[in-house]
């Protein structure tokens, strides 16, 4: 095990204490309120995207506290969630209302499946992966796939690609040399998913950005920067306004992903891949 991924293990497993207190949790660390208004937006498009049904067989890598294995549970026929870190044990907790999950402790680069799932899904992994174990990762997940099956990839995204180093910001080959002990997260282009995945027999259907924008993580120099981000919170929890606000969501997502795009930020995206007929 490489330093890189020791630290990173590390790091998940601090956040025990944040995934177990709130079960919609993704590593944000958003308030609890807009955490559930974020997973809920989520979830109702993986449900549009990936039709679920009892015949399914989902496979979560790196499920983390298991937000969205717990989600698949009831729609699907199974459910295997693997997690790496300390967070197995909040992953497991999760997990238990639901007889139909499998908890593993294990590495998703030491996985070996093949051709057992219906629906596979990484979420918020690879941006703390090197560029060949991120290829690593996309070919095993091919691998536990059947023809036909869904990869769905959730993960920062950004055109001509970003490079967070200790929370200094590059544009992707400008970095420097990341060492043993930096903290390190690759908001990639696009097209280093999608050429990785074509590899491997998965065809690139659809990127959809995670969500409209939410105003919580705002710089300080930003005028009413308290005010804005209240808005969102106090309207997602008005039986009133939230209604307007899914709309809100449907209506400013795509523009929102333009604008992003055309900046070369970074936005949270969801990539949904088909393993090609053919393709074992």
């Amino acid at each position: 095990m490489g330093t890189w991924e020791r630290r990173n293990l590390e790091r998940w497993s601090k956040n025990i204490e944040n995934f177990a207190s709130l079960d919609t949790e993704s590593g944000a660390k958003y308030p609890p309120a807009l955490s559930a208004w974020v997973h809920e937006l989520e979830t109702d498009l993986l449900l549009q995207r990936t039709k679920p049904t009892r015949a399914d067989a989902v496979i979560d890598l790196g499920a983390g506290g298991g937000r969205f294995s717990t989600f698949f549970a009831p729609r699907c026929g199974r459910v295997t969630a693997v997690e790496p870190s300390d967070l197995i044990g909040v992953l497991r907790a999760n997990a238990a209302p639901f007889a139909n999950i499998e908890c593993v402790r294990q590495r998703i680069q030491d996985i070996a499946f093949n051709g057992e799932f219906t629906i596979a899904l990484i979420s918020g992994v690879l941006l703390n992966m090197p560029h060949e174990a991120a290829k690593l990762c996309l070919r095993l997940a091919a691998k536990a796939l059947k023809p036909g099956g869904m990869l769905v990839l959730r993960e920062p995204v950004a055109r001509g690609g970003l490079v967070n180093v200790n929370w200094q910001y590059y544009r992707q080959g400008t970095e420097p040399r990341i060492s043993d002990d930096s903290f390190f997260e690759y908001y990639r282009d696009p097209s280093f998913y999608r050429q990785a995945c074509a590899s491997h027999g998965l065809r690139h259907r659809e990127t959809v950005i995670s969500h409209a924008p939410v105003f919580h993580f705002l710089p300080e120099s930003v005028p009413f920067r308290e005010t804005l981000r209240n808005v969102v919170p106090f309207l997602i929890q008005s039986p009133r306004y939230r209604p307007l606000m899914k709309g809100y969501n449907a209506l400013m997502r795509h523009p929102y992903a333009l604008v992003m795009d055309l900046l070369k930020k970074k936005t949270m995206s969801f990539h949904f891949f088909i393993k090609e007929r053919g393709n074992a």
